[in-house]
């Protein structure tokens, strides 16, 4: 037991003179040193007993790493065989999962979300390397080793399944990615009901209703909104007296009849009180008395061609 006495001199040394969570990695080193120095059958489990010991007398804070490394000398300690490096190596999964923690070595990053992200979706990182990171875990002498890599990657797979599968699920309820049902749960939960639109149609709903519901009459909202409805090729927003608001938009063909009554009555819901509003829709080819010079998709617009612009 001249190795069990060394190492245990050794640990609580490090203990005494330098207390702290990093405590159970300088006693890992000393370990190391001393079986490299001086290798022995037992070595294993008189490590595995000292670390068990010193963990029981003196417990500190250790974050999952230690865990894991604790764990990996118990089971070395408690079952020595060929199969412990195994169960080792499930615990050590099964913990990553439990309590991930950033790794540092092979795995890639996560994705950088995109500038444009949309600032409603929730905030949540997609782990895509589960594979990888369990692979990590292990010392660099286990890490390539074949049976170790084969376990790694069945439960990394299996972890992974399961992580895009609750992505997909997240990702099907986005407003931007929801389709059928899925939209008419969304707009349930705005009290904005289909009323026969297609979902694109129903989307744009959706998203303004979420505004009105917020809105406190103010002008940039009530701008907003009119540019949410008509997704316009271009728009202007005008005040005038007295307590008058006038809206254009220029959009690429004149809005069907039946959602132009709905943008009405939304525009009627989040309008001022006591304003009065002038909110004109007209096509991009619209009717005109007279030629554009230089531009020949104007050049004739009369009354057969040109299209007529509506006032909401």
């Amino acid at each position: 037991m001249a190795d069990y006495g060394r190492i245990g001199g050794l640990a609580l040394q490090t203990l005494s003179e330098s207390p702290g969570t990093d405590d159970l990695g300088q006693v890992g080193g000393l370990a190391l040193q001393v079986l490299a120095e001086e290798p022995g059958e037992d070595s294993l489990g008189q490590i595995g007993g000292l670390a068990l010991q010193m963990l029981v007398e003196d417990p500190v804070e250790v974050p999952p790493q230690g865990r894991i490394g604790g764990m990996a000398l118990q089971t070395l300690s408690e079952e020595p065989g060929e199969d412990s490096v195994a169960r080792v190596g499930g615990m050590a999964l099964q913990m990553l999962v439990e309590a991930p923690f950033e790794v540092g070595g092979d795995p890639s990053p996560d994705p950088e979300p995109p500038d444009d992200a949309h600032p409603c979706k929730p905030s949540y990182t997609w782990v895509h390397d589960f594979i990888d990171r369990a692979i990590a875990l292990f010392m660099s002498q286990y890490r390539n080793q074949p049976r170790i890599r084969a376990l790694a990657t069945a439960l990394g797979t299996m972890a992974q399944a399961l992580e895009d599968e609750t992505k997909d699920m997240i990702d099907a309820l986005q407003l931007d990615d929801a389709t059928g049902a899925r939209l008419d749960l969304l707009g349930g939960i705005v009290s904005e009901s289909r009323g026969g639109l297609d979902d694109d149609d129903y989307r744009r709903f959706i998203r303004v209703r979420v505004l009105v519901n917020f809105s406190k009459g103010n002008a940039d909202t009530f701008y907003q909104v009119w540019q949410l409805l008509t997704e316009p090729i271009s728009a202007t927003y005008a005040e005038h007296s007295p307590a008058t608001v006038e809206m254009t938009a220029i959009t690429p063909e004149l809005i069907a009849a039946g959602v132009a009554d709905r943008i009405g009555r939304t525009l009627r819901l989040v309008k001022p009180a006591g304003v009065r509003m002038n909110a004109i829709e007209a096509p991009e080819l619209a009717f005109r008395f007279g030629a554009i010079e230089n531009d020949p998709d104007y050049a004739d617009n009369g009354f057969d061609e040109g299209g007529l612009a509506r006032l909401y």
